[in-house]
C-alpha cells in the first residue's frame, strides 16, 4: 500500500531518512548497526546514533498543520493572540528551538536524560537561537516529548509558546525537588 509524505516522515523518521529521499523501496527494512554504509555515508551505527533536524521538523510541521489548533504568540500590547504558521513554528530558526528545550526538559525529568541538543545564538533567527543538531535521543522520545510539551502549552486560544517557558520550569523543579509541583497524575 503507498503512502503519502506525510506517513513516509513517520514511518521513516527513525530511520534518519525519507525513503523517497535515499532510494528505498516502501517498506523494506533496514537494520541499524549491521556495518553497512548507509545512504548518509554513515555506518549505520553512527547514523542510528544521532536524530536527523530536518526530519523533527518537517514531522513538527505536520503535527501543528494536522493538529487543528493553532500555535499562538500572545500580543501584549493589544492583550490578543497572533497564530503562527506552522513552517515557522517547525523551523531550526524559528520556534523549533522553544519546543525542543521544553520537550527536553519533559524528557529529563522523566529518564533524568537529555537530548543532547546543540542550540546556538543566531542574531538572525526568530527567538535569538537556532537548533543545530540533536544528539542521542531517538526521533520517537524526541517527538513525544515535544507533544507533551505542547500539550502541557495548550490553552483556549491554541498552544500558547509563552507557555512553554513554564513547562520547562515547572519541570525543572520538579528534578531539582521531586515532591515540589506535583501535578494531578504525577508522583507522590
Amino acid at each position: 500500500m503507498d503512502c503519502d509524505v506525510g506517513h513516509e516522515f513517520f514511518l521513516c523518521g527513525e530511520l534518519g531518512w525519507a525513503y523517497r529521499a535515499c532510494g528505498v523501496a516502501h517498506g523494506t527494512a533496514v537494520a541499524c548497526g549491521s556495518g553497512e554504509e548507509s545512504r548518509t555515508g554513515m555506518e549505520d551505527a553512527e547514523a542510528c546514533v544521532s536524530v536527523d533536524l530536518r526530519h523533527v521538523s518537517g514531522v513538527m510541521e505536520l503535527l501543528v498543520k494536522a493538529a487543528g489548533r493553532p500555535v499562538v504568540v500572545r500580543d501584549f500590547e493589544n492583550g490578543g493572540v497572533m497564530e503562527v504558521a506552522p513552517d515557522i513554528v517547525a523551523a531550526a530558526d524559528g520556534l523549533l528551538p522553544v519546543f525542543l528545550v521544553a520537550g527536553e526538559a519533559i524528557w529529563r525529568e522523566a529518564t533524568g536524560g537529555g537530548f543532547g541538543l546543540s542550540i546556538e545564538a543566531d542574531e538572525g533567527a526568530l527567538t535569538g537561537y537556532r537548533a543545530i543538531g540533536i544528539g542521542t535521543e531517538g526521533f520517537t522520545s524526541v517527538m513525544l516529548s515535544m507533544m507533551e510539551a505542547a500539550a502541557q502549552a495548550e490553552r483556549s486560544e491554541g498552544i500558547v509558546v509563552e507557555e512553554l517557558a513554564a513547562v520547562w520550569e515547572g519541570a525543572m523543579t520538579r528534578i531539582a525537588d521531586p515532591g515540589a509541583g506535583n501535578v494531578e497524575g504525577r508522583g507522590s
